[in-house]
């Protein structure tokens, strides 16, 4: 009797294993939900593509660090930001992070490069010309210079 218990709860315990739902994996993509309010280290997300550029941010000048001070408000590719807290940063209490500028375009505005084709030239009829027909550079004028001052 105890054997065929075991074998059932062993035979119950495989079939929950094996028909169970697979979890969701990770693509191992990064999005913008994944960045925290404050980054130290901007290196980590760069597979993020609607990311810019990281801007620095020094919220307490009273307490920051000359490198603090200096690169206030920068704006620099994830590649070229130095890891926070800085080696020989002189604040014991470093607020400096760095925040992501995304590309605020939803995509491309107009449909064609050249719009013109669409509004003057459409179906192979011809619309009226709509710049003047009188030149009106001053050297093709054809008056004296009297009349041109």
């Amino acid at each position: 009797m105890w054997i065929g218990l075991l074998l059932f709860l062993v035979a119950a315990a495989a079939a929950v294993y094996y028909f169970r739902k697979p979890a969701a994996k990770s693509t191992g993509r990064l999005t913008l939900a994944d960045i925290p309010a404050k980054v130290a280290n901007p290196s980590r997300y760069t597979g993020i593509k609607s990311v810019v550029a990281w801007e620095f941010m020094a919220p307490n000048f009273s307490t920051a660090c000359n490198f603090a001070r200096n690169h206030d408000r920068i704006r620099m590719p994830a590649g070229d930001c130095t890891p926070l807290p800085l080696a020989d940063c002189g604040s014991k209490t470093c607020e400096c992070h760095y925040r992501p500028i995304i590309d605020g375009r939803k995509g491309q505005r107009r449909k064609d490069s050249d719009r013109r084709n669409s509004f003057r030239m459409e179906n192979d009829i011809k619309a009226p010309d709509r710049r003047r027909m009188t030149d009106r550079r001053r050297e093709n004028a054809g008056w004296d210079d009297e009349h041109l001052r």
